[in-house]
């Protein structure tokens, strides 16, 4: 669960709390330890200060070209995947309401493989993650940081515990 503050400038000038949200979660049922939140949304043509901020629960989606997303995500251990209740037809059908648009470039044959069509920057805030690539993969600790440009990837929790990544999606306006 995560704490969301938001400061604005009142009409003089002065800063101000806007938004304080703690406990927010958009947890799924049908993948224990999967958390992907939504944090902020930027709409292109809008100004930062005029973005509507997501609420819990609210999906993560690709952002539209020229917008941007940040995201907190909480992979748990890949075993708690592979455990026996693990329903796939469930898990899909919830990825589709809660990451629509990320859903829809995941690999059938190839589970959590996917391309998006946008560059991500991953800060690695706890855990240990392995981002899977075309030509191999690297395994990140807190602290690091990734730069994924509209790549194949995956990713993947070897270790017993949960990892947290804090992305920021960009897309390109010029689709490129």
């Amino acid at each position: 669960m995560s704490t969301r503050l938001i400061l604005a400038a009142n009409v003089d000038g002065r800063s101000r709390v806007l938004s304080d949200e703690s406990g927010l979660s958009n947890a799924f049922t049908s993948v224990r330890g999967f958390d992907p939140l939504t944090v902020w949304l930027h709409a292109p043509g809008k100004s930062l200060s005029q973005d509507a901020s997501p609420r819990a629960g609210d999906p993560i989606m690709p952002p539209p070209a020229g917008g941007a997303t940040i995201c907190i995500v909480t992979f748990p251990p890949d075993s708690w995947i592979v455990d026996p209740d693990f329903d796939p037809v469930k898990a899909g059908a919830e990825y589709a309401a809660r990451i629509p648009g990320l859903a829809e470039t995941f690999e059938a044959d190839h589970p959590g493989m996917h391309r998006t069509p946008t560059t991500d920057v991953g800060f690695v805030l706890s855990g240990r993650i392995v981002c899977e690539f075309d030509d191999g993969e690297v395994e990140l600790n807190p602290g690091d940081v990734i730069i994924q440009q509209r790549t194949r990837h995956g990713w993947r929790n070897r270790t017993n515990d949960p990892a947290r990544v804090a992305f920021v999606l960009m897309n390109d306006p010029a689709g490129e």
